[in-house]
């Protein structure tokens, strides 16, 4: 199945017949044209699309190979938010991490996504551990990110059943569940026109003067 994508802001033909871009693409893939197309129904594709989508005089298309958006990896996950404690400071990786969690946590708020920010801990068993446990805390107030320090005595009163020599507290780590965001996402694109094909595999691109093909 080959897909074109024009150049410019050219909208689905497919709209114009009153068909959508996937039922388009079911009956004759060569005529569907969109100025983006995002290959990958994941979390990650789904959220790309919903922010270009929402961009005026832009369609956008997802094409997923899969029987359902969301099939591997993003619904494959322990569907953890995380705090973007563990990572170098100034790396992008812990910009984003940090800067995402806080929009996820408003978006799953937005949208009534089940959410729970449940906390996180992480253990020292022994006192060169907890050494590494006060570095990284410093990491943590170095990078901006909640943790406190807890020692045995306060962690056996909380947590029994956890042997602990001292604890990093991550109050901030989550869960969300990975099925519902994947929804929101895609009614989200939706609402805004744009479109998803399902099993719909993309096996090669080409590129010429009017786009990808």
């Amino acid at each position: 199945m080959r897909f074109r994508a024009a150049t410019g802001r050219r909208a689905f033909s497919a709209l114009r017949n009153g068909y959508s871009a996937a039922q388009q693409l079911a009956a004759r893939a060569d005529d569907a044209q969109v100025d983006c197309l995002v290959i990958g129904g994941g979390v990650v594709g789904l959220a790309a699309a919903r922010q270009l989508a929402a961009r005026a005089d832009s369609s956008v298309l997802v094409v997923e190979k899969n029987d359902s958006v969301g099939a591997e990896t993003s619904s494959r996950n322990s569907e953890v938010i995380h705090a973007g404690i563990f990572y170098p400071r100034d790396s992008l990786r812990t910009q984003l991490c940090i800067e995402g969690k806080r929009l996820l946590y408003a978006y799953c708020q937005e949208r009534r996504i089940p959410h729970a920010r449940v906390g996180k801990w992480v253990v020292a068993r022994d006192a060169g551990q907890e050494q590494q446990l006060q570095r990284l805390a410093a990491h943590c107030a170095d990078v901006g990110v909640p943790a406190r320090m807890v020692g045995r005595a306060q962690a056996a009163r909380d947590e029994p059943c956890v042997r602990a020599h001292a604890v990093l507290d991550s109050p901030t780590t989550g869960i969300v569940d990975s099925h519902a965001l994947l929804a929101a996402l895609r009614a989200d694109l939706e609402a805004s026109g744009g479109d998803v094909a399902l099993r719909a595999e993309v096996l090669a691109l080409s590129h010429d003067a009017a786009g990808f093909r």
